[in-house]
Protein backbone atom coordinates (compact mmCIF):
# COMPACT_ATOMS: atom_id res chain seq x y z
CA UNK A 1 0.00 0.00 0.00
CA UNK A 2 2.78 2.47 0.85
CA UNK A 3 4.45 1.65 -2.47
CA UNK A 4 1.29 2.54 -4.40
CA UNK A 5 0.91 5.74 -2.42
CA UNK A 6 4.52 6.64 -3.12
CA UNK A 7 3.97 6.15 -6.84
CA UNK A 8 0.80 8.21 -6.67
CA UNK A 9 2.70 11.04 -5.02
CA UNK A 10 5.47 10.71 -7.62
CA UNK A 11 2.90 10.84 -10.44
CA UNK A 12 1.37 13.94 -8.86
CA UNK A 13 4.77 15.62 -8.52
CA UNK A 14 5.67 14.78 -12.12
CA UNK A 15 2.31 16.05 -13.33
CA UNK A 16 2.75 19.30 -11.40
CA UNK A 17 6.27 19.64 -12.80
CA UNK A 18 5.04 19.20 -16.37
CA UNK A 19 2.23 21.70 -15.73
CA UNK A 20 4.79 24.23 -14.48
CA UNK A 21 7.00 23.57 -17.51
CA UNK A 22 4.02 24.06 -19.81
CA UNK A 23 3.31 27.41 -18.14
CA UNK A 24 6.93 28.49 -18.51
CA UNK A 25 6.89 27.37 -22.15
CA UNK A 26 3.78 29.51 -22.73
CA UNK A 27 5.39 32.55 -21.12
CA UNK A 28 8.48 32.32 -23.33
CA UNK A 29 6.30 31.96 -26.41
CA UNK A 30 4.41 35.07 -25.33
CA UNK A 31 7.66 36.98 -24.78
CA UNK A 32 8.79 36.02 -28.29
CA UNK A 33 5.53 37.24 -29.80
CA UNK A 34 6.28 40.61 -28.23
CA UNK A 35 9.98 40.60 -29.18
CA UNK A 36 10.99 37.88 -31.64
CA UNK A 37 14.63 39.02 -31.46
CA UNK A 38 15.01 38.29 -27.74
CA UNK A 39 17.88 35.77 -27.75
CA UNK A 40 17.52 34.92 -24.05
CA UNK A 41 13.87 33.97 -24.51
CA UNK A 42 14.76 31.68 -27.43
CA UNK A 43 17.46 30.05 -25.31
CA UNK A 44 15.14 29.68 -22.31
CA UNK A 45 12.40 28.27 -24.53
CA UNK A 46 14.97 25.78 -25.82
CA UNK A 47 15.74 24.77 -22.23
CA UNK A 48 12.04 24.20 -21.51
CA UNK A 49 11.68 22.15 -24.70
CA UNK A 50 14.64 19.97 -23.67
CA UNK A 51 12.94 19.33 -20.34
CA UNK A 52 9.76 18.38 -22.21
CA UNK A 53 11.76 15.97 -24.40
CA UNK A 54 11.13 17.99 -27.57
CA UNK A 55 14.74 18.05 -28.73
CA UNK A 56 14.31 18.97 -32.42
CA UNK A 57 12.27 22.02 -31.42
CA UNK A 58 14.82 22.91 -28.75
CA UNK A 59 17.61 22.79 -31.33
CA UNK A 60 15.69 25.26 -33.52
CA UNK A 61 15.26 27.65 -30.57
CA UNK A 62 18.95 27.53 -29.67
CA UNK A 63 19.88 28.13 -33.30
CA UNK A 64 17.52 31.11 -33.40
CA UNK A 65 19.11 32.52 -30.24
CA UNK A 66 22.52 32.16 -31.89
CA UNK A 67 21.36 33.87 -35.11
CA UNK A 68 20.41 36.84 -32.94
CA UNK A 69 23.48 36.68 -30.69
CA UNK A 70 26.33 34.55 -32.09
CA UNK A 71 28.43 35.19 -28.96
CA UNK A 72 25.87 33.66 -26.57
CA UNK A 73 28.09 31.01 -24.93
CA UNK A 74 25.29 29.45 -22.89
CA UNK A 75 23.16 28.95 -26.03
CA UNK A 76 26.11 27.26 -27.76
CA UNK A 77 26.56 24.98 -24.75
CA UNK A 78 22.87 24.13 -24.48
CA UNK A 79 22.66 23.52 -28.23
CA UNK A 80 25.53 21.09 -27.72
CA UNK A 81 23.54 19.28 -25.02
CA UNK A 82 20.52 18.90 -27.30
CA UNK A 83 22.67 17.78 -30.24
CA UNK A 84 24.46 15.21 -28.09
CA UNK A 85 21.12 13.82 -26.91
CA UNK A 86 20.10 13.19 -30.53
CA UNK A 87 23.51 11.61 -31.22
CA UNK A 88 24.84 14.42 -33.41
CA UNK A 89 28.19 14.17 -31.65
CA UNK A 90 30.50 16.11 -34.04
CA UNK A 91 28.05 19.02 -34.08
CA UNK A 92 27.79 18.95 -30.29
CA UNK A 93 31.59 19.04 -29.98
CA UNK A 94 31.71 22.05 -32.31
CA UNK A 95 29.12 23.90 -30.21
CA UNK A 96 31.00 23.26 -26.95
CA UNK A 97 34.25 24.40 -28.57
CA UNK A 98 32.55 27.58 -29.77
CA UNK A 99 31.16 28.22 -26.28
CA UNK A 100 34.71 27.90 -24.91
CA UNK A 101 36.15 30.26 -27.52
CA UNK A 102 33.67 32.85 -26.30
CA UNK A 103 33.95 32.03 -22.59
CA UNK A 104 37.14 30.04 -21.83
CA UNK A 105 36.34 29.63 -18.11
CA UNK A 106 32.90 28.10 -18.74
CA UNK A 107 33.27 24.99 -16.58
CA UNK A 108 29.96 23.44 -17.72
CA UNK A 109 31.11 23.63 -21.36
CA UNK A 110 34.38 21.92 -20.41
CA UNK A 111 32.43 19.13 -18.66
CA UNK A 112 29.99 18.74 -21.55
CA UNK A 113 32.79 18.80 -24.13
CA UNK A 114 34.47 16.06 -22.11
CA UNK A 115 31.30 13.96 -22.28
CA UNK A 116 30.94 14.50 -26.04
CA UNK A 117 34.60 13.64 -26.63
CA UNK A 118 34.20 10.48 -24.54
CA UNK A 119 31.12 9.60 -26.57
CA UNK A 120 33.30 9.97 -29.68
CA UNK A 121 35.94 7.65 -28.17
CA UNK A 122 38.45 10.46 -27.60
CA UNK A 123 39.09 9.65 -23.93
CA UNK A 124 42.41 11.43 -23.46
CA UNK A 125 40.92 14.70 -24.71
CA UNK A 126 37.82 14.09 -22.59
CA UNK A 127 39.94 13.69 -19.46
CA UNK A 128 41.73 16.95 -20.24
CA UNK A 129 38.39 18.75 -20.44
CA UNK A 130 37.20 17.26 -17.16
CA UNK A 131 40.47 18.23 -15.47
CA UNK A 132 40.02 21.79 -16.71
CA UNK A 133 36.43 21.81 -15.50
CA UNK A 134 37.62 20.72 -12.04
CA UNK A 135 40.32 23.37 -12.04
CA UNK A 136 37.56 25.94 -12.55
CA UNK A 137 35.04 24.35 -10.17
CA UNK A 138 36.64 21.71 -7.93
CA UNK A 139 33.43 20.88 -6.04
CA UNK A 140 31.43 19.42 -8.94
CA UNK A 141 30.56 15.80 -8.09
CA UNK A 142 29.44 14.98 -11.64
CA UNK A 143 32.77 16.01 -13.13
CA UNK A 144 34.65 13.99 -10.51
CA UNK A 145 32.49 11.00 -11.40
CA UNK A 146 33.06 11.52 -15.15
CA UNK A 147 36.81 11.76 -14.71
CA UNK A 148 36.78 8.76 -12.36
CA UNK A 149 34.95 6.69 -14.97
CA UNK A 150 37.45 7.64 -17.67
CA UNK A 151 40.38 6.87 -15.39
CA UNK A 152 38.84 3.52 -14.51
CA UNK A 153 38.47 2.68 -18.21
CA UNK A 154 42.12 3.66 -18.70
CA UNK A 155 43.18 1.23 -15.95
CA UNK A 156 44.20 4.02 -13.59
CA UNK A 157 42.24 2.51 -10.73
CA UNK A 158 43.73 4.40 -7.77
CA UNK A 159 43.09 7.76 -9.44
CA UNK A 160 39.57 6.64 -10.32
CA UNK A 161 38.93 5.70 -6.67
CA UNK A 162 40.13 9.15 -5.57
CA UNK A 163 37.68 10.89 -7.92
CA UNK A 164 34.77 8.64 -6.95
CA UNK A 165 35.56 9.32 -3.27
CA UNK A 166 35.72 13.07 -3.94
CA UNK A 167 32.37 12.91 -5.76
CA UNK A 168 30.90 11.22 -2.68
CA UNK A 169 32.42 13.77 -0.30
CA UNK A 170 30.63 16.46 -2.29
CA UNK A 171 27.40 14.48 -2.76
CA UNK A 172 27.13 11.49 -0.41
CA UNK A 173 23.92 10.33 -2.12
CA UNK A 174 25.47 10.05 -5.60
CA UNK A 175 24.37 6.49 -6.43
CA UNK A 176 26.50 6.05 -9.56
CA UNK A 177 29.65 7.06 -7.66
CA UNK A 178 28.72 4.75 -4.77
CA UNK A 179 28.28 1.84 -7.18
CA UNK A 180 31.51 2.57 -9.06
CA UNK A 181 33.51 2.83 -5.85
CA UNK A 182 32.01 -0.40 -4.50
CA UNK A 183 32.81 -2.17 -7.78
CA UNK A 184 36.46 -1.07 -7.63
CA UNK A 185 36.83 -1.91 -3.95
CA UNK A 186 35.40 -5.38 -4.59
CA UNK A 187 38.09 -6.00 -7.25
CA UNK A 188 40.92 -5.22 -4.83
Amino acid sequence: MAFATGLGMLDLALDQGFQALAQIYGRYQQALRINPDYANAHESLGNALVQLGRLPEAIVQYQQALRINPDFAEAHCNLGVALLRVDRVPEAIAQYEQALRIKPDFYEAHNNLGSALAHAGRMQEAMQQWEESLRLKPDDSVVHYNLGSALEQAGRVQEAVEHYEQALRINPDYTEAQNALARLQARR
